[in-house]
């Protein structure tokens, strides 16, 4: 049964190397000379697992060049740390792009801001005006300035008198724009704007732009629109599946085959490609609903992965599988090798058979010491049972050892010199950040107690259980 879709895969690897196109970022940040710098996308836009495309150095000067191959038109971000800046790109493109200076607090001279999770600032020179980036901008800008200035959220039907003639106006303003993908990116964007205010419902949004319309795997508008009108869909929107029919054909069933027949019932999912994709975007709800075993569901998901015809959805089962175990108690936490200020390496697999408490702090983040000196008074009460364990996000190896110097913090302290990447492994969106490791090296708790919320008792539970 796996031949088709192996097939179909196979037919599409070699579609991506023969239609591949060279394409080319080349910048300055003069701000972050010497960092790390990384070409990001979406693997799928229903789990929204990012991917590395490439990575470069920027160089003492400030400049970095990124090359790559595009085989369709992408939306993507430049990651500097946790910082990043977002745009599209078209394969066979050549891009210029000047991040602007980011603002540091003078008050701390070790701040470092690309350990926030902001949008950075850039100007892209574009060849015309009528570059992809710049009609993007200037549409979005319509866009929000008539959102901010027409939509009542008590009463969205207010003026919706004003809708058709602000996108018959826009419709005009990029009549003369001969690109497809922005023109698909104006069509959804208009849908989404006539079901805000009313104007169109879903049975004639289902008839027009679902029912016999394909599915735009990587457009960011389409799949806006497609992830809003089918939120929720199986539990609580479609009128023909049945909360009792879900639970049947995946806790008792776990069939894939089943569960599809099932959701067949709803006239608007008679589509096979469709259907399967509508229950991949409603996995993560039936995954997090007390009505259903989440073990059940991952096995519907596995057979997706493993069978679907459909290479695009084997893909978002696979991620999705990832992204929802990815810090559940009992999955494996990211190994790291990093060093110490006297330069010993530790890896996390060094500290197998005990409990580890890892924390992740910056030193001019005030919340952390704060919480670091509370730390040290529950550490001196603890066995060596727990291994305390804290990785410093600081510019450099520098900067932790002087800051040791004036603490008498006395238990394992590292440095972190990969530029980002460990952040990324354990998904850091700010600091400071606690997390419980078991003697297995698997998470017991994520994000786990801070050590000012009761994080004594939930040791002593933690001790008493394992005696």
């Amino acid at each position: 049964m796996f031949y088709k879709p192996l097939f179909v895969f196979f037919l599409l690897l070699i579609s991506t190397f023969i239609h591949a196109q060279n394409t080319s970022i080349t910048g300055t940040a003069s701000d972050a000379a010497g960092k790390i710098i990384r070409l990001k996308t979406w693997s799928d836009q229903i789990s929204y697992r990012d991917t590395t495309l490439t990575i470069s150095q920027i160089d003492s000067s400030g400049q970095f060049k990124l090359q790559f191959n595009l085989t369709a038109t992408i939306p993507a971000w430049l990651s500097i740390g946790l910082s990043k800046a977002e745009l599209y790109l078209e394969p066979g493109h050549a891009y210029q792009i000047k991040f602007h200076p980011v603002k540091r607090p003078s008050n701390y001279p070790n701040f470092n801001p690309y350990l926030l999770p902001q949008n950075l600032e850039f100007t892209l020179a574009d060849s015309d005006s009528s570059g992809l980036n710049s009609l993007i901008r200037k549409a979005d800008s319509l866009l929000d300035d008539f959102l901010q200035k027409n939509l009542d959220p008590i009463n969205p039907k207010r003026n919706k008198s004003n809708v058709e003639p602000f996108l018959e106006e826009l419709s005009n303003h990029f009549q003369s724009i001969n690109n497809k993908f922005f023109t698909e990116y104006i069509q959804y964007n208009t849908v989404t704007i006539r079901e805000i205010f009313g104007l169109m419902g879903k049975a004639e949004i289902a008839r027009k732009y679902i029912r016999n319309s394909p599915v735009l795997y990587n457009h960011p508008a389409y799949m806006n629109f497609f992830n809003d009108f089918f939120q929720e869909y199986l539990l609580s929107q479609s009128q023909n599946i049945s909360l009792s029919d879900l639970d049947y054909t995946i806790n008792n069933l776990q069939s894939l085959p089943a569960l599809m027949d099932s959701l067949g019932k709803d006239s608007l999912l008679q589509n096979e490609t469709l259907r399967e994709f509508v229950l991949l975007k409603n996995i993560r709800s039936l995954y997090q609903s007390d009505n259903f075993n989440k073990k059940a569901v991952l096995k519907i998901l596995t057979d997706i992965e493993n069978t679907s015809k459909f290479p695009e959805h084997r893909l978002v089962a696979q991620n999705l599988i990832f992204e929802l175990q990815r810090f559940e108690t009992g999955q494996p936490a990211p190994d790291f090798r990093l060093n110490d200020i006297k330069n010993k390496t530790f890896s996390l697999d060094d500290f197998r058979g005990k409990y580890v408490y890892l924390s992740f702090y910056t030193s001019w983040c005030r919340p952390c010491i704060e919480e670091l000196d509370t730390l040290q008074k529950i550490a001196a009460k603890i066995n060596d049972s727990i291994c305390f364990v804290t990785i410093s996000e600081d510019n450099s190896m520098e900067i932790l050892s002087d800051f040791l110097k004036k603490k008498t913090w006395d238990w394992t302290f590292l440095f972190d010199d990969t530029q980002g990447e460990l952040p990324e492994k354990y998904g850091i969106n700010s600091f400071p950040l606690y997390i419980l490791i078991d003697p297995e090296g698997n998470f017991l708790q994520f994000p786990a107690p801070a050590p000012g919320e009761k994080l004594e008792k939930t040791f002593n539970q933690i001790l008493s259980k394992s005696r």
